[in-house]
């Protein structure tokens, strides 16, 4: 390594782990438990037969099957357990890396030579919903890698550099895509309506158009192909679709979804407009529209997730910005880059910070690091393995528990049905899923009676976010906020099981772990 490298490399590695720290945060989307319980619980043919749906939604993850097979794939080689759990973050991690390495290669093909690209890309990593996906077991971020190397290798084809080869690769990405998370296909339609609007230098329409078509054909024909080796059907595998539009938030917390996948990036879209090169600005800004807009047009529910389509297009708007503020307050000469650097710092931490405080009100209902910290201290009042967890919300926390700890006395005491949303719109049906939980689903009062002293129920009462949002608003002295969020009928899960109404138990409260209540089960007092 030259001597001149080395700062730069301790820098990179404490970005680097700034960026990881940031990210272990312990909180998981309500879905992935559901994700890796399947994956981890059931073999390949029940995955693809797909009757196993503890959210109610048909189908749910069928246009995600990629998703659910990689992680078997992982539980097949090391077992259940925290072990596998770190390996399909790792995994993924990786590809969420490998993500950005290919943003800042397309982003690339489309600036000047002197319009720096690697710091914006740095400056995207920060952003809310990349530190948000980051450790997580999400399927947007497969979803996102293949979609973003789809796009890679139309640009690669496009620039002649074995063109053949790379719409091969082109047609293989978006239809894993399609396997992983369909809507990121957005990301690359999009780009394509993109580039024949505007025709950027080197990117003719009538080459890109035959590109398209036949690395779209070559997608549709080997999706098809895939759809009937696996079983699957077509109408399952569009349902997922429908269940959403169905769904909505209040117009307060879609807002907040939207502004909380950007955040202070978001500056980057009036700020590009500060860029000499204005050809690039429209490019980037109608690919920025073309993969938001449809999201924010056709569904009532948003979350930070659903719009990550349009990060490249973030990406380049952030590249035309940054260079757009260093020619008008940087000049050239040695004695300003002193001053780039620490502007560059100083947009890091923003950045930082406002990621970190993001992640408080972005879409989650598990804390991973709260269960661990729950059973350390119940190993250290009972001894490990000395009693039981009985867990009334079956769909985050048993799902999630039972991955992750496939050697402890964890039993599913959900209802048979519940409302998931407060206002009935969402039923999950657990008679459907019975078989999937075998001995370990419980229904009587002789099932828990028999089962080893103490019996610890855990379990939380608000979903996370909400439960977030009203302790800021609160602290903030916002009470009507509060009552708002109150207001909407927020679901207590502590309450979802069919032994809290039962005249047959009692509960006593041990202790409390922020989110998590910890109560011991006793007999009711005649």
């Amino acid at each position: 390594m030259k001597p001149s490298s080395a700062p730069a490399a301790c820098i990179g590695l404490a970005l680097f782990v700034l960026f990881f720290l940031l990210s272990l945060d312990g909180r998981l989307h309500w879905d992935e438990p559901y994700y890796l319980y399947t994956g981890g619980y059931l073999d390949t043919g029940d995955i693809l037969k797909g009757d196993f749906q503890p959210s109610g939604i048909r189908g749910h993850y069928t246009s995600r099957i990629f998703h659910v097979l990689w992680i078997h794939a992982i539980v097949s080689v090391l077992g259940l357990g925290a072990t596998a759990l770190a390996a399909v973050m790792g995994s993924y991690l990786l590809l969420l890396l490998c993500f950005l390495w290919l943003t800042g290669q397309i982003v690339r093909a489309f600036l000047p030579e002197n319009c720096p690209v690697h710091l914006p890309i740095l400056f995207l990593a920060f952003s809310p919903v990349v530190v948000y996906m980051a450790l997580k077991t999400q399927p947007e971020i497969p979803g996102l890698f293949s979609a973003t190397l789809g796009v890679f290798g139309l640009v690669r084809a496009m620039q002649g550099k074995k063109a053949g080869l790379w719409l091969v690769t082109a047609s293989i990405a978006l239809c894993a895509t399609v396997y992983f998370k369909n809507t990121m296909v957005l990301m690359v339609a999009s780009f394509v309506l993109s580039v024949l609007v505007f025709n950027p230098p080197g990117f003719p329409r009538k080459k890109l158009i035959s590109y398209a078509v036949v690395s779209g054909t070559g997608s549709v024909v080997l999706f098809f192909i895939l759809l009937r080796w696996m079983g699957l059907a077509l109408s399952d595998y569009l349902a997922v679709g429908s269940a959403v539009e169905e769904m909505s938030i209040p117009a307060p917390l879609y807002v907040l979804n939207i502004l909380t996948e950007g955040g202070l990036l978001f500056l980057a879209l009036p700020l590009a407009f500060t860029a000499l090169d204005r050809g690039s600005v429209r490019f980037f800004g109608l690919w920025f529209l073309l993969s938001t807009l449809p999201m924010l047009i056709f569904f009532r529910y948003v979350e930070p997730r659903f719009l990550i389509m349009n990060l490249p297009a973030l990406a380049g708007l952030t590249a035309l910005a940054w260079s757009g503020v260093q020619e008008r307050f940087f000049r050239r000469d040695s004695g300003r880059e002193t001053a780039k650097r620490l502007a560059a710092g100083i947009v890091i931490l923003c950045l930082s910070g406002t990621a970190y405080a993001a992640q408080f009100v972005m879409p989650h209902e598990v804390r991973w690091d709260q269960f661990r910290t729950i059973f350390k201290r119940l190993d250290g009042r009972y001894g490990v393995g000395n009693y039981t967890i009985l867990i009334p919300w079956s769909y985050t926390d048993y799902h999630f528990l039972r991955f992750v700890y496939p050697e402890r006395d964890i039993f599913n005491v959900n209802s048979n049905e519940m409302s998931g949303l407060g206002d009935g719109e969402w039923k999950a049906d657990l008679e459907n899923s019975a078989s999937y939980y075998g001995s370990r689903l419980l229904r009587t009062k002789d099932e828990i009676m028999a089962l080893q002293k103490p019996i610890i129920y855990l379990g939380f009462k608000e979903n996370h976010t909400a439960y977030n949002l009203m302790k800021i608003a609160d602290a903030m002295g916002m009470d009507n906020v509060v009552r708002r969020i109150r207001s909407v009928g927020l679901l207590d899960h502590l309450t979802t099981s069919w032994m809290w109404d039962s005249p047959h138990f009692s509960f006593k409260p041990l202790f409390r772990v922020d989110h998590y209540n910890v109560l011991e089960v006793l007999p009711a007092e005649r």
